[in-house]
């Protein structure tokens, strides 16, 4: 197989991966279900490429390998919002190139794909946005809803360990 060696070919290759995860036992699950909580760990790169299968939060991370080897300058995003009946997130990869900014999109089926943006203000605000409208959400908290950069995280974190993660990049973020 030729070697990945652009953000296009690298969002091709991953055609073959399916979204879901892999369980505590090694049992693949095609959907976020009532055992994610307690049987979800986060895949390395390689265990992905391995897989086939990861959520968003494992995805990015085999995207940022390959991000890395690109050189191409990129950052990793999770968007969460809160309630009291549950917290639906999302990560995501931006990256940067010819002086534009672009949402590098693979687990999030119906925006699959590369979308370019004049400025990272515009492509946070969209991406926002369709998270908000892909949950229901019309009236907002802003209290309740966390955008932020993360660096890479250790893998094998379980759910609640990864939210804790990002909730420390969070605060980074803030200061």
């Amino acid at each position: 197989m030729k070697e990945v060696q652009t953000p296009e070919e690298l969002l091709v290759q991953m055609t073959g991966i399916e979204y879901g995860y892999i369980d505590r036992a090694g049992k693949k699950h095609f959907d976020v279900d009532e055992q994610f909580d307690k049987e979800y760990f986060l895949q390395s790169a390689d265990e992905v490429a391995h897989s086939r299968i990861g959520v968003c939060w494992d995805q990015v991370e085999y995207e940022r390998k390959f991000f890395e080897k690109f050189g191409l300058s990129f950052e990793t995003y999770f968007i969460v919002y809160y309630t009291e009946a549950e917290c639906p997130s999302h990560t995501f990869l931006v990256f940067e190139r010819d002086g534009k900014y672009f949402w590098f999109e693979h687990s999030w089926g119906q925006h699959q794909g590369i979308h370019a943006y004049d400025s990272k203000k515009k492509l946070l605000a969209d991406v926002r946005q369709k998270f908000l409208d892909s949950h229901g959400l019309k009236e907002v908290n802003p209290k309740n809803l966390c955008l932020n950069v993360y660096k890479k995280p250790k893998s094998h974190l379980g759910c609640l360990d990864f939210y804790h993660y990002q909730e420390a990049s969070r605060e980074d973020n803030e200061n």
